[in-house]
């Protein structure tokens, strides 16, 4: 038999086999988990490391056009957006055309339309990009979920109406805030009217899961977060965007306070606010008196303690300073010498009818310093501020208009004034023009980033001015250029989505995405519903706050409706007073530990107040949590926000917990009752964790000139440190001044080996007393007054060491 060819046979042998058929699907390792990518039919699953899934996604990407319109509104601000979509395209069926260990990309066709998907994992983090490039049919994507029963959602921003939002679509697009529905009214489709639970001025669309897996949608473009609303497609959630590219990071964490540091480290960290604006801030005007008196002086005449006057003098956008120069500098003046820092009005617009700003509007309309309307003029719009005026918006996207932003609110600093309310940020409009190219759709979302941007850069650039500015609006990114968010313009009750239970949701919310400084409206600002604006709310206002990380107080009592209402006020009566004195003075006295908690914000964004999901992800009894916190390891607060409460019901995460003034111990998890009068605030201490605490006779974290007036820096020589050790226990804490604290309950009672004499009514140093009665051991220890001090008494040490010479007052309340 002849020899056959061996190319003849090789082809033989190929025809014989069949050919391998192309790759469907790849696995991308992460750290400390894989996904796994489908190409037919589409699919991607986040693995945990122990090979269970976290995330799974539902469909394929998905798309769609939408003739969306949008509406006039009764208020300009308020977002006119309506939806026309046709029914949604998916891609189910595609090609793998590349992968390795850490990236995969494939190509899908919808209508003969190109969809290419990237997927890729870097360390903790998995990106994902889906894009159409049909941009006639299709200019809305999405990407749909898996449902689970025990998925919940947290996050999104400052969100007043929700914290779990389960059952609800949220978009972001910041916003004029709404009109809340009542004190017995939930949140509703038009609760908050006009719009609904996704009303906000500080959207962000990022959102924690409860299975160790956070997302971001990184666009700047309007988005749709839609958990668990879509009839079309029960049992999933979706991610919706309107543009033909989703961009995602999913942080793949178990802990949704690292995944806070992931996505801070993403898109910025928070700064270090200055050392003085821990302290309460009101609003007082110019020319203010109580019987006769000063405002400013009965506030210190009465032991009330106030570190900041916001007296909201409208630099911008009126020129309310102009013609009153000289009057203004003498009134900071004033303030500065009495323990003030002086605050008033600035937002990145400008009048065209006010008299103070005609030249300036006059320059920057010939510089092309505004928003432009499509023909080509400086964009318009009404809106209340001081009254009701029309606006130019500063186009904050062209580099010298923002130099002539920062030199108009460099004026307010020419007059002595430490800062402002930086106001508003939210009526970028659609059809408009920016010098950069980008039209409203895509500024309207980052415009409040700029104009925090702009104020944040003004005060960098002279650090020794310890400025300090409070913005409403924000957005992704914002939280790197914000020194403090207060919650806008709340309603004057305990209202459902937009009153006093309202804010503290929404400064939860900010919190977990990585805006830890947040303060609101005391006692409100709106006076537009029937509800009481009494006394007992304004004081459960005051005890609430002086647990967010700023306090701010506020006077108004606005209706445009021609009413005339009044609200519960300071100068009511005693009681409030005193109210108010506790509670300013213990969020006077925090100021050494925000400031240590600040640093660990500016470190890795972690939020100063922490709702208990934050640490304890799993505990289904922390899922509906709305009205409890933490505040940094330390504190447990659990203030009053309803109506007609004197015993509060709270949910304790697990650890153990003494109350703040009653020294009752109490084990978590689990609900526990706590008396809750008017002039109570539910407040515990965490077991072994330390709370450092200002002298209790300082009224004033700013300097001052007038030698009556007790500041902080008076009474630096002193610090009373509360801490609750357990058996065995231990604590401690590194302060912003570099100060190291730390206390430790030993295995036995030593005695006095440091032969401490006893501590009585008189001041004194190293000197100590036990008192064992009660459920919780209370014992107190004060060192020498140095830089560094070690002293043990009975079964207690505690150490410190201070950059000066210090007088360290320890507390140590042992638990059983």
């Amino acid at each position: 038999m002849p020899m056959r060819p061996w190319p003849l046979l090789l082809v033989g042998v190929l025809a014989a086999c069949p050919a391998k058929p192309p790759p469907t699907h790849a696995t991308l390792h992460g750290e400390g988990f894989t996904a796994v990518v489908e190409a037919a039919p589409f699919s991607v699953s986040i693995l945990g490391a122990d090979g269970q899934p976290l995330l799974e996604t539902s469909g394929g990407a998905l798309f769609t056009f939408d003739g969306r319109t949008e509406e006039a509104q009764a208020v300009p601000g308020w977002d006119g957006y309506r939806a026309h979509t046709r029914p949604w395209k998916s891609t189910l069926q595609g090609t793998l055309a590349s992968f390795d260990a850490s990236a995969a990309t494939l190509h899908f066709t919808v209508d003969g339309a190109a969809v290419t998907v990237t997927v890729k994992a870097e360390g903790t983090r998995l990106r994902y990009q889906q894009t159409i490039d049909d941009a006639m049919h299709y200019n809305k994507v999405a990407l749909a979920f898996a449902l689970r029963d025990d998925s919940h959602f947290f996050g999104m921003g400052q969100r007043t109406a929700t914290v779990d939002h389960l059952g609800q679509s949220l978009y972001s697009w910041p916003e004029e805030g709404g009109l809340g529905g009542g004190e017995d009214t939930g949140p509703s489709a038009n609760n908050p009217y006009p719009n609904g639970p996704s009303m906000t001025y500080f959207p962000v669309p990022f959102v924690h899961t409860t299975h160790s897996v956070s997302v971001w949608a990184d666009t700047t473009r309007r988005s749709e977060f839609r958990f668990g609303t879509d009839a079309d497609d029960p049992g999933t959630w979706r991610v919706v965007v309107d543009d033909r590219q989703l961009d995602l990071v999913f942080y793949v964490r178990p802990s949704p306070l690292d995944a806070i540091d992931d996505f801070t480290a993403d898109t910025g960290r928070p700064p270090l606010p200055a050392s003085w604006a821990y302290g309460p801030r009101r609003r007082i005007n110019r020319g203010a008196t109580v019987g006769g008196v000063a405002e400013w002086q009965v506030m210190r005449d009465r032991g009330l303690p106030l570190t900041g006057v916001d007296d909201a003098m409208h630099a911008l956008p009126s020129g309310s300073q102009k013609g009153q120069e000289a009057e203004l500098q003498a009134w900071t003046a004033t303030l500065h010498a009495n323990g003030f820092k002086a605050l008033d009005y600035n937002n990145p617009y400008l009048s065209t009818t006010g008299a103070g700003v005609a030249d300036d509007y006059r320059f920057g309309a010939e510089h092309g310093y505004f928003e432009q309307a499509p023909d080509g003029r400086p964009a318009t719009t009404f809106f209340l501020s001081g009254g009701g005026q029309t606006i130019s918006t500063i186009d904050l996207t062209n580099p010298d208009a923002v130099t002539w932003f920062t030199s108009l609110l460099q004026r307010s600093v020419a007059l002595g004034y430490d800062g402002w309310m930086h106001d508003f940020g939210e009526y970028v409009a659609r059809s408009s023009h920016f010098f950069d190219g980008r039209g409203g759709e895509e500024v309207h979302n980052v415009y409040p980033v700029l104009s925090a941007k702009a104020a944040f850069d003004l005060f960098a650039a002279q650090p020794a001015l310890e400025g300090h500015v409070f913005s409403r609006s924000g957005y992704t990114g914002s939280q790197a250029f914000v020194f403090e968010t207060w919650g806008g313009d709340p309603e004057a009750s305990f209202d459902q989505t937009e009153g006093l239970p309202a804010l503290l949701r929404g400064g939860l919310n900010l919190g977990m995405v990585g805006e830890p400084y947040w303060s609101s409206d005391i006692g409100g600002y709106k006076c537009l519903t029937n509800a009481p604006h009494d006394k007992e709310m304004l004081v459960r206002w005051y005890e609430m706050s002086a647990l967010s990380p700023m306090m701010h107080d506020q006077d108004a009592c606005a209706n445009p409706l021609g009413t005339d209402p009044v609200k519960a006020r300071l100068w009511d009566d005693t009681q409030t007073q005193d109210i108010y004195r506790m509670a300013a003075s213990l969020h006077t006295r925090l100021a050494p530990y925000f400031r240590a908690l600040a640093l660990e914000a500016h470190a890795h964004g972690t939020p100063i107040t922490r709702h208990p999901v934050l640490l304890f992800p799993r505990e289904p009894d922390a899922w509906p949590v709305d009205d409890s916190f933490f505040i940094g390891p330390a504190l447990y607060g659990a203030p009053v926000v309803h109506r007609g409460l004197t015993t509060r019901r709270v949910w304790l995460p697990p650890g153990r917990y003494v109350e703040f003034t009653e020294r009752s111990v109490h084990q978590g998890p689990g609900f526990v009752e706590v008396p809750a009068p008017l002039e109570r605030l539910p407040l515990f201490v965490v077991e072994n964790q330390l709370v450092p605490l200002l002298d209790a006779a300082v009224q004033t974290l700013a300097p001052a000139t007038v030698a009556s007036v007790v500041t902080e820096r008076s009474r630096a020589g002193v610090l009373d440190v509360l801490v609750a050790l357990g058996p065995g226990g231990s604590a401690s804490l590194t302060l912003a001044d570099g100060s190291t604290l730390r206390a430790t309950r030993l295995a036995t009672d030593e005695g006095n080996p440091g032969a401490l004499a006893p501590l009585g009514a008189t001041p004194c140093e190293r000197c100590a007393l036990a008192d064992t009665s009660g459920q919780v051991h209370r014992v107190q220890v004060r060192g020498a007054s140095a830089t560094q001090s070690t002293e043990q008494f009975g079964d207690v040490r505690v150490e410190a060491t201070t950059p000066a010479a210090r007088l360290v007052r320890w507390e140590v309340l042992e638990l059983p």
